[in-house]
């Protein structure tokens, strides 16, 4: 398994060298997830755990770029918890 450990700045520059999505953007992400979720007034939520997982870490990250701090995802596969990213 490869772990990468990042500052939040580096991180979030990281991330927009890839994706092209700046940080201001993510400091919403996980309120426009939940807008768009009930203006398409979806029922079955479950399916979109993991997609509020990772937006409310992409909040997280653009909302508390400052200091120092560690946060982990973590992924369970029977039973086994397996962490798959970590910011220092």
């Amino acid at each position: 398994m490869h772990v990468v450990a990042e500052t939040p700045v580096s991180f979030l520059q990281h991330l927009k060298d890839v994706t092209y999505i700046e940080r201001k953007p993510l400091r919403f992400c996980a309120e426009r997830l939940t807008s768009l979720v009930r203006t398409l007034e979806l029922s079955d939520l479950d399916d979109y755990g993991s997609l509020q997982k990772v937006a409310g870490f992409a909040t997280l990250v653009s909302t508390y770029d400052k200091g120092k701090w560690e946060f982990g995802l973590q992924y369970m596969m029977k039973g086994i918890s397996i962490r798959l990213l970590s910011v220092v």
